[in-house]
């Protein structure tokens, strides 16, 4: 379902995860309960489900707050800061995320906090926070700029457009786009794609 969501195929993706739900509940497997519901969660913010995606994370949090469950509980919190970027709200959103980066064990987890970056860094941006989006990034640059994978490097590239001026945030907006035209992220591509439209705007073009 995770897969399918990040490539775009979110009814095959709501599909998979739906029905994985429904065989944990049967099972008894709580852990897995919580995480498909906080998967569920992202799809549906990535959507702009409004309600689905609440509702969905609203259980997933309830249910890693009783057994102490930092992933699930980040990626529910994850789904719900996109959901306030997508719906115009980067107070909202970075909020979330920087009480996300802040958080211990049993609240949070290493790997959601490092790909969560890009969108505490547009949140950042959005909400006038510069300084905060630039201590944000270094740790993803890092792992992009180590482990190579295209997606990161064009998100990577994304964030350097947005804390970027003139000439430098059209070279960065531009290496995003050819990144992303290499890996299998639409999503991704397309927020992208915003972000430069808005600037190509503000720019009189």
């Amino acid at each position: 379902a995770r897969s399918e969501a990040v490539d775009g195929r979110y009814a095959a993706a709501t599909a998979h995860a739906t029905e994985g739900l429904r065989l944990a509940r049967e099972t008894g497997q709580q852990n897995s309960v919580c995480h498909l519901l906080a998967s569920l969660a992202l799809i549906a913010a990535l959507q702009g489900r409004a309600d689905e995606c609440r509702s969905h994370a609203g259980q997933a949090l309830e249910l890693a707050a009783a057994r102490g469950l930092g992933y699930q509980s980040a990626l529910a919190e994850w789904a719900l800061a996109r959901l306030d970027l997508g719906l115009g709200r980067p107070e909202e959103a970075l909020a979330r995320l920087a009480g996300l980066a802040a958080a211990g064990p049993g609240h949070s987890h290493p790997f959601v906090k490092l790909v969560s970056t890009p969108e505490l860094v547009e949140a950042a941006v959005r909400a006038g926070h510069a300084s905060t989006a630039q201590s944000a990034l270094i740790e993803f640059e890092r792992f992009a700029r180590e482990s190579q994978p295209q997606w990161a490097l064009a998100l990577v590239a994304r964030c350097r457009g947005l804390l970027s001026a003139g000439e430098a945030a059209e070279r960065h907006f531009l290496e995003a786009l050819r990144r992303h035209g290499e890996s299998a992220r639409p999503f991704d591509w397309a927020r992208t794609e915003l972000c430069f439209g808005e600037y190509m705007r503000r720019d009189g073009r």
